[in-house]
This record gives structure tokens, sequence and C-alpha cells, in this order.
């Protein structure tokens, strides 16, 4: 059986929430729904999907490069 990386799907989440004014702020937003994931009680494997999207959108180096994945998203 094949693993689906739900990690892409979280990560199209906390890009495409609502309009955003920076980096910085994406990734605040990233970092409370990981918090309210974990309040949540959601399981340890989901919480890990979570960690990987934020990690990815960590590796995102600037906002321009976050727009322009979020005008890719938007486009879908």
């Amino acid at each position: 059986m094949r693993k689906i990386d739900y990690s892409y799907k979280i990560l199209e989440k906390m890009l495409t929430l609502k309009p955003f004014d920076s980096r910085e702020e994406v990734l605040d937003v990233a970092k409370k729904m990981i918090e309210i994931a974990k309040k949540k009680g959601c399981d340890s494997e989901l919480m890990a999907e979570y960690e990987d999207a934020y990690d990815k959108l960590q590796s995102i180096e600037t906002f321009d490069e976050m727009k322009n994945l979020i005008s890719m998203l938007s486009n879908n």
C-alpha cells in the first residue's frame, strides 16, 4: 500500500488560508495552525505531517516565492 503525503495538502492550506502581507505572517499563521492541531489532540502521524509542512514552508526563502506558489495554487 502506498503512503499518502498529506503535508503538501496541509502546506497548501497554510499558504491559502488568507491573504498575507509577509513571509513572517505566513510562518506565524502556520505555527498557530500547528498549535491548534495539537490542542485538538491530533495523532502523532498527523502532527508529523503538520511539522513536515511547516518545514517545507520554512524552506521557501522569500515572500515573493511564497506569493508565486500561492498564485499557482489559487489557479487550480
